[in-house]
């Protein structure tokens, strides 16, 4: 289908998401939040835009049927995954669990044959879901990436996007009594549930302020929206055990809300042994450290970095951005330093 056709499609859908919530598909904000950015495709004609600027006036052909496989985190991810694969002409079956129904609404709202396999990880059948498939577009932590690596045949295509980690950096210069920066460094964090590569995992924050941002993180706990109740409990547990450990030799601090399961921890170490496992992770040491630190690590594998205050070394990232825009990547800039739409086509010889 052509990208305009589509994209008119799409925003009659976009108009009934939020009613949708629910299924474990996205809390309000973060399913506003998709609303917003689809909307924004249809009004730009993004997606006319992108399929003009990857793939041009040379001749390409769709690489035939392709089945996608995105974390249901992601209902953004998801979205753009599909659009992809059908804006280049593909075949598409799409497997999903606990985003069926919003799924089958964005299937029925763009009116295209789109085949949806409702199937779990340990159940699953890679033969079946594998059949006649050209190309994989899988989304998703290491597990799932080996999976398809593993299970698919040598000719079918896999088009990865492995899990990645981004941060924030909150620089000496930033004014931590605005709080409209304040509102933007909570929606990074929350939104998605903190689930999604572009959300930062931990904050680098110049010791000036570690103090005083620990305690405003920490007062707006109480209005954020509640974890799931598995992940209260296990926020809990963690949060038991980071108190111990402060009290013993003094390397973390940490605040927990027990209503809506969110806490804060300050550290001087990037070790993820020394934070919640959602939450505001605070890196209370020179920033350049910390990212040169996170650069060392974790190389190849850093995406967003999320910046308030002056420009920082950022060697590494993929991304950066002002904070309040980590989740926001236009779908014309690369995807982790990729186009998406050359790995779904095969170009022709002219």
């Amino acid at each position: 289908m052509r990208a305009r056709a589509l994209a008119d499609r799409l925003r009659g859908w976009v108009d009934g998401l939020p009613a949708l919530v629910g299924g474990g598909a996205a809390d309000p904000a973060t399913a506003a939040f998709c609303a917003s950015a689809l909307r924004r495709i249809c009004d730009e004609d993004l997606l006319v835009r992108k399929v003009e600027a990857e793939l041009g006036a040379a001749p390409w052909a769709p690489v035939g049927r392709v089945l996608i496989v995105v974390s249901e985190n992601d209902l953004l991810g998801t979205a753009l995954a599909l659009l992809g694969a059908l804006v280049t002409g593909n075949q598409v079956r799409i497997k999903v669990r606990h985003t069926r129904r919003l799924v089958d609404s964005l299937v029925a709202g763009l009116g295209v044959p789109c085949e949806v396999l409702d199937w779990d990880g340990p159940g699953q059948d890679d033969e079946v879901v594998l059949a006649d498939i050209d190309a994989v577009l899988v989304a998703g932590g290491d597990a799932v990436i080996r999976r398809y690596r593993r299970a698919a045949p040598a000719h079918v295509r896999l088009v990865e996007w492995g899990p990645a980690l981004s941060a924030a950096a909150i620089g000496p210069e930033a004014d931590l009594a605005d709080d409209a920066m304040l509102d933007r460094l909570v929606s990074d964090v929350t939104l998605f549930g903190q689930r999604v590569c572009s959300s930062p995992q931990l904050i680098a924050v110049d010791p000036r302020h570690g103090e005083l941002l620990h305690a405003r993180l920490g007062d707006r706990l109480d209005a954020l929206a509640p974890l799931p109740d598995d992940e209260r409990l296990a926020q809990h547990a963690r949060a038991a055990e980071l108190e111990l450990l402060g009290r013993l030799d003094g390397r973390v601090r940490v605040a927990l809300d027990r209503t809506s399961g969110w806490g804060v921890t300050s550290s001087a170490s990037i070790d993820p042994a020394l934070r919640l496992h959602r939450g505001f992770a605070l890196v209370v040491a020179p920033l350049a450290d910390t990212l040169a630190e996170l650069a060392r690590r974790h190389r190849r594998r850093l995406q967003t970095l999320g910046t308030w205050g002056a420009a920082l070394p950022h060697g590494g990232f993929t991304r950066v951005c002002p904070i309040g825009a980590m989740h926001a990547r236009s779908p014309l800039e690369p995807h982790d330093g990729v186009f998406e739409l050359t790995r779904l086509v095969d170009f022709l010889a002219s």
